[in-house]
């Protein structure tokens, strides 16, 4: 199987992302991407962020909020790949719903893509990380947690779709060329240029992934 039949398989489980910047004839069928996996979820309300530790080649990423994830080992499902990641990143146990996102990597060929889930158990905790690269794992209610301080542009965006931040993403969606993807083409998303916490969103409105893990080859 390859990536694009693989894709198409997790897309019919967890519905097709509203957000991505490629579609699945997009991708060389003969060409081994990387995958990885991060998932947002809440508990009653409260989404779940983490800190990575200091890293010397990429001075300050510990004062930086993420969504949690990483890559996916061989032999996981996509899905399994993001439960792992959240347990291992937060001590907490999820639920996964649906896709909100994938992004084809620019330099390299890696996916990554990000689930939406519920906490259904654990305890939050960073030290289950066996890389040791979680310095902190938190809870935080909606409007909590400065839009500055997210790490990436795929955090950024799907924290203020979810209403769980407020900020202006519509750059950020044009910046990652970030569209509503059909089967075999995609249609250009508009949307406003903020959404508040707690506001409704519209089905107009909707990172690249900068995680430190090493991302496993799918071979299928």
């Amino acid at each position: 199987m390859n990536a694009v039949e693989y894709l198409r398989s997790v897309y019919k489980r967890w519905r097709s992302p509203p957000l991505a910047n490629f579609a699945l004839p997009d991708l060389a069928p003969d060409t081994s991407y990387q995958l990885a996996a991060f998932t947002l979820a809440d508990d009653d309300g409260r989404v779940v962020l983490i800190r990575r530790t200091p890293i010397a080649a990429q001075p300050g990423i510990e004062t930086y909020w993420w969504i949690p994830g990483g890559a996916q080992e061989r032999g996981e499902q996509l899905d399994q790949t993001a439960v792992r990641e959240f347990q291992e990143e937060t001590g907490l146990h999820i639920a996964i719903h649906h896709t909100l996102l994938a992004q084809l990597g620019t330099d390299r060929p890696f996916i990554t893509v990000f689930f939406r889930g519920t906490v259904i158990g654990g305890t939050l905790s960073a030290s289950a990380d066996p890389d040791n690269i979680t310095a902190e794992a938190r809870f935080f209610h909606p409007g909590e947690f400065p839009f500055h301080r997210l790490w990436s542009d795929a955090d950024k965006i799907l924290l203020v779709r979810e209403r769980f931040a407020a900020g202006p993403i519509e750059n950020l969606i044009a910046k990652n060329a970030l569209q509503a993807p059909l089967s075999a083409s995609r249609t250009a998303v508009a949307g406003e240029n903020t959404i508040q916490p707690g506001r409704a969103l519209s089905t107009s409105q909707t990172r690249q992934s900068s995680s430190p893990h090493t991302r496993q080859k799918y071979d299928g």
